[in-house]
């Protein structure tokens, strides 16, 4: 007599849920289940301190150890990115993390502001940040005053590229565009980066600080009404003397080959923030007494073009960064 088959199982049914590896080092193992479970709300959750909806009895993470755990879910997983980012901001993630910085301690305010950088880049996370929603028990939170008044008090450059990344993210188009300039002009937000991008050590912060001020240069639903206004406040902060410094330094980078991605981006940014600060009668006459003719030349001469193109000098117009193609063209201005 035929033997029955036996009948196949499926192969989930059949395995079941993975037992979890054993705890690396570092956590326990309520911690560990805590980190691997794929629902993030409880995670999310004890960014303010001791969760009430814990499922492990008696068993609470400090907050920053919950932000670090978050990022670290972002970061190590760039395939998910995406589907992780959208789940977090789901649950609630970007008001939580937003009152966090409220309590923070200063030395760790750089797992706070890199998580919230992480996720910056995600349009309903703009949106979520720009809402500035309050969570109990901490008071109403304007988030980008808040993250302006980290930044100005850091000396950290990570919360430096943090914050001023996560600016340039939510300004990089319009859709918040016109918030971020009024915030900027309340709470001395103009100056705060233009400090990051003359004096910050970090090339990545300073060339992002430079890119959002670009950005908010940008039009506004096609209309460009708003750019005198934003244009005059970076004036008013130096920005001129900025800009030209700044390409000034990166001409003796470019003859020292000691040039990187980063100071390519610095350059080219900042010969087109002096480019668009030239529209501006006064900025010519700053441009002028701060010998800006020379420098420009000099900074050609030491190789500069080859990364920014040029910044050059028009006899008719004025001072006129801009991003040329050709050295050849550059050099020809200066014979």
């Amino acid at each position: 007599m035929a033997k029955k088959k036996k009948k196949s199982k499926n192969k989930d049914e059949e395995d079941g849920p993975k037992p979890l590896p054993k705890p690396p080092p570092g956590f326990t193992e309520d911690e560990w289940v805590l980190y691997n479970n794929p629902d993030l709300t409880e995670l999310v959750q004890h960014l303010r301190g001791p969760c009430p909806q814990s499922t492990l009895a008696k068993f609470v993470i400090s907050p920053v150890k919950a932000a670090e755990w978050l990022w670290d879910k972002i970061l190590s997983r760039p395939k998910q990115r995406a589907e992780t980012i959208a789940m977090m901001v789901s649950i609630g993630v970007i008001p939580q993390a937003i009152a966090a910085l409220r309590t923070f301690p200063k030395d760790k305010k750089a797992v706070i502001t890199g998580l919230v950088c992480s996720i910056s880049s995600d349009l309903e996370a703009q949106d979520a940040i720009i809402a500035s929603e309050t969570v109990a028990p901490h008071p109403p939170t304007n988030s980008i005053e808040l993250l302006l008044k980290v930044l100005r008090n850091t000396e950290s450059t990570a919360v430096e590229t943090s914050i001023t990344t996560t600016i340039a993210n939510i300004t990089f188009g319009d859709r918040h565009r016109q918030r971020i300039i009024n915030e900027m002009g309340k709470n001395g937000g103009y100056q705060t980066f233009m400090n990051v991008y003359a004096t910050s050590v970090s090339a990545t912060a300073r060339a992002y600080a430079v890119e959002a001020m670009l950005f908010l240069l940008g039009p506004i639903k096609e209309s460009f009404a708003h750019v005198p206004r934003v244009r005059r406040a970076l004036i008013e902060c130096e920005a001129v003397e900025a800009a030209l410094l700044r390409l000034e330094r990166g001409g003796r980078e470019c003859s020292s080959s000691s040039a990187n991605k980063d100071a390519d981006r610095l350059m080219r940014a900042s010969a087109t923030l002096l480019s668009e600060l030239m529209a501006d009668d006064s900025a010519k006459q700053q441009a002028l007494a701060l010998g800006a003719v020379g420098l420009l030349a000099k900074t050609l001469a030491e190789g500069a073009h080859k990364m920014l193109g040029a910044a050059v000098w028009n006899d008719d117009r004025g001072l006129q960064a801009s991003l040329l193609t050709k050295a050849a063209v550059a050099k020809a201005v200066f014979a």
